[in-house]
């Protein structure tokens, strides 16, 4: 999932365009914050423990907001895996160990995987209903897989491109091998964006698939490639070791994307699911005191300790909306750009008109559900505004 790594909506990052006294490109760019450690526990685990650290009172906070369907959820027990361990989760996390969706009548459960693993549980039909990459979700619809996304919770994903200290510009790639986890995946399709921007031929880089972006970074370091697109918090580790950054690469959307053949018979849960996750991550983008427990649990670290609290409140602000926001609408021109680093056979195949399906989000903001979560908890951060039906 990687939404862990989305910074761009909210910290700039672009190039001058021309190289300081020391040669070297520049790029202007706001503070960012440190990183966090990779989560040191199991979900299931820490769901509970989060629970009982906060003492929350969500059910009676969130009775205003339910904005149920007239049926029950057709599927009330759910398999959602998450796509990494990160604070990028947080906000799902937080939905989870409050209950937010057992509110809604489902019973949901979110073992932690990694992004090939559900990818193909989901094309397997063994989770009907998941959050994946945009690489990912287009490759599927370059297939002519039967998916649908039905809301989105982040415009876009970003990486920070890192190389070896002798490049400094992009027109220093040209003949660079470049890491990635894994050949077609939102670090692959990020990089080649900023390929394309900085006009450099995306032909003249070999992708080197090395697995996780642990891997990546590790060969980063050791030479064994020129440069890779690196996530939170391996662009930090990176410009700590002294690589070069040469600026932020954003890759596809985050969409929660559904079986077409499984929506069908599946409104009320999808509508429910949609429901539980915006107002259990509402609440955790407004309510920090109650959020950062149960982020720290997950991540298995202590408020009590200085360094670790630090590193948990700045990873949870890092993710606050408008990097991620409760599921809303997707754009299918936030899909377009990146349809032509498919396969050449698969372009042509993409139907974004359906593959975006807004009609659930619309249907809950016809309802006023947004609007009442807004009155409940307040505004999100960032003026970030949930779009309204139509």
């Amino acid at each position: 999932m990687y939404r862990t790594a989305r910074f761009t909506s909210s910290i700039t990052a672009s190039l001058t365009g021309r190289p300081g006294a020391d040669g070297r490109y520049r790029r202007r760019r706001r503070l960012r914050p440190r990183s966090l450690r990779p989560a040191r526990v199991a979900l299931a685990s820490s769901a509970v423990a989060a629970l009982a650290l906060t003492g929350l009172t969500v059910g009676q906070a969130s009775a205003s907001v339910r904005a149920r369907s007239s049926s029950a959820p057709e599927t009330p027990t759910l398999t959602v895996p998450l796509g990494a361990a990160s604070a990028g989760v947080g906000d799902t996390v937080f939905a989870l160990s409050s209950g937010s969706f057992k509110r809604f009548g489902l019973t949901v459960s979110e073992p932690l995987s990694s992004e090939g693993p559900l990818k193909s549980g989901f094309a397997a039909g063994a989770y009907p209903l998941v959050s994946l990459a945009g690489s990912d979700v287009l490759d599927l619809a370059g297939k002519r897989y039967p998916i649908e996304a039905v809301g989105c919770t982040g415009n876009s994903t970003s990486f920070d491109l890192y190389a070896r200290s002798s490049i400094i510009a992009p027109a220093d790639l040209a003949g660079a091998k470049i890491g990635v986890p894994s050949l077609g995946g939102a670090p692959q399709f990020g990089a080649e964006l900023f390929l394309e921007e900085h006009k450099v031929p995306i032909s003249s880089v070999t992708f080197v698939p090395l697995g996780s972006i642990p891997d990546v970074l590790a060969a980063l370091e050791a030479g064994d490639i020129d440069a890779a697109p690196l996530s939170v918090p391996f662009n930090l580790q990176a410009k700590a070791k002294g690589l070069f950054d040469l600026g932020a690469s954003d890759g596809p959307p985050t969409p929660i994307v559904v079986k077409s053949t499984w929506a069908k018979t599946n409104g009320n849960t999808i509508l429910d699911y949609l429901r539980g996750y915006a107002s259990g991550t509402w609440l955790y983008d407004t309510n920090e005191k109650d959020a950062l427990p149960v982020l720290a649990s997950f991540l298995g670290d202590s408020l009590s300790n200085p360094t670790q609290a630090k590193a948990v409140t700045s990873g949870y602000e890092a993710y606050l909306p408008p990097v991620s926001y409760p599921a809303t609408k997707c754009h299918a021109q936030s899909f377009q750009k990146f349809i032509q680093f498919l396969p050449a056979s698969e372009q042509k195949k993409v139907n974004l008109k359906d593959l975006v399906n807004n009609s659930y989000v619309d249907k809950l903001a016809s309802q006023g559900f947004y609007t009442a979560l807004q009155g409940k908890y307040g505004a999100l951060p960032g003026n970030t505004q949930v779009p309204p039906a139509g």
